[in-house]
């Protein structure tokens, strides 16, 4: 597994330079907005943007930008008009729980709809954000600018860091690879048991 994952790591970085790369990023990341099975948008952001730190700010990072709201605005649309559909939806794909509902809550009754912006760095599912801002049934046109303002943030911080820092950044996952690798699985053992034990 271990070499399976610096394969892909690598191939993500080559695979940068190709002109399909911006079209798959964009088509992930809308969908991640909405659909639960989407891969997670910074695993393809991260090495992409590493890869070709240039076209990382001027290609990569407007496309994850359009494309997050886009796919924000959909699951904002969804949770608008099949609340209970989707909170049928999130429970039973083990998305949404007791624990995950009242985080949500919290946010949004200590923030507000700018409790979106939240979603830039907490562990919370994007998806849940946008389907929980339709449901609470707040104004589209604030989402959709609190999501501009919150992904462009996040997108171009990343994306800024790994221009300046880039090589650096590489060097060290190539030297670290293999403990940093074992830590995230770590993380991953240790998540799973939380859940099984939080579902029995």
């Amino acid at each position: 597994m271990l070499k399976t994952s610096y394969r892909i790591y690598h191939k993500i970085l080559l695979f940068s330079e190709k002109k399909l790369s911006a079209i798959i990023l964009f088509l992930n990341t809308f969908l991640r907005g909405f659909f639960f099975f989407a891969v997670p948008t910074d695993m393809l952001f991260f090495p992409l943007c590493l890869g070709n730190p240039k076209k990382g700010i001027l290609v990569f990072t407007p496309v994850t930008i359009f494309s997050s709201v886009l796919g924000g605005i959909a699951g904002y649309l969804l949770g608008y008009f099949f609340s209970d559909k989707v909170k049928d939806l999130l429970i039973s794909f083990h998305f949404l729980d007791e624990s995950n509902w009242k985080t949500l809550l919290f946010y949004y009754n200590k923030y507000g709809i700018w409790a979106i912006a939240t979603s830039v760095f907490t562990p919370l599912p994007f998806l849940l954000y946008t389907y929980s801002a339709g449901i609470f049934q707040f104004s589209l046109p604030l989402f959709i600018l609190v999501l501009l303002i919150s992904r462009t943030f996040r997108y171009y911080l990343f994306s800024i860091l790994f221009y300046y820092y880039g090589e650096r950044i590489k060097n060290t996952i190539e030297k670290y690879f293999k403990r940093t690798f074992y830590l995230f699985m770590g993380f991953v053992i240790v998540f799973i048991i939380y859940k099984i034990i939080g579902a029995v």
